[in-house]
C-alpha cells in the first residue's frame, strides 16, 4: 500500500458518513410527512434507499454491505415484509440463498426517499460550483 503524499484527515472522511446519518435522523420527519408511514424505523429508510440501487441482492450480501449482523438484517427484512415494502425469493441459481426485492409500494417509497436525498445533497452542495461537484463525484467514484 502506498503512503499518501500528505497526512490524511480522518475527520473529513467521517464527514461522508455523518452527512448520511444526518439525512436519516434529521430528515426522517419530512420523510414521514411525505411518505406517510410513521412506524418505520430509520434503518428501514436506509434499507429502502439501499435496495433501490441493489434490488434483488442476496440477503447475506445486504447484511455485509450495510454492516449489520445477518440476524439483524433478517429481522429488518421481516418487519419490512409485513409492511409490504419488500419480499424475499429463493435464488434460482442457488436455493440456499435468498434474494430481496422491493414491492411496488417499496419502490415508490424508495423513489420518494431518493428525491428527498437529492434535495438534501443539493442543499449540502449549494456553495459548490458545477466543476467542484464534478470533481467531488469523480473522487467519490474512486473510493468505491
Amino acid at each position: 500500500m502506498s503512503v499518501p503524499p500528505h497526512p490524511l484527515q480522518p475527520a473529513l472522511y467521517a464527514c461522508f458518513a455523518d452527512s448520511i446519518r444526518h439525512f436519516y435522523s434529521r430528515k426522517s420527519a419530512k420523510l414521514v410527512d411525505k411518505i406517510g408511514i410513521p412506524s418505520i424505523k430509520k434503518t428501514h429508510w436506509t434499507l429502502l434507499h439501499y435496495l433501490a440501487d441493489h434490488n434483488g441482492m442476496i440477503q447475506q450480501d445486504i447484511a455485509d454491505s450495510v454492516s449489520v449482523s445477518r440476524s439483524t438484517i433478517s429481522e429488518l427484512i421481516s418487519d419490512m415484509e409485513q409492511a409490504d415494502l419488500l419480499y424475499r425469493a429463493v435464488c434460482p441459481g442457488n436455493r440456499r440463498k435468498v434474494q430481496v426485492f422491493l414491492t411496488e409500494r417499496g419502490l415508490k417509497m424508495a423513489e420518494q426517499i431518493q428525491s428527498l436525498y437529492i434535495e438534501y445533497l443539493s442543499e449540502c452542495l449549494q456553495d459548490f460550483s458545477q466543476e467542484e461537484v464534478a470533481v467531488l463525484e469523480s473522487l467519490m467514484k474512486k473510493l468505491r
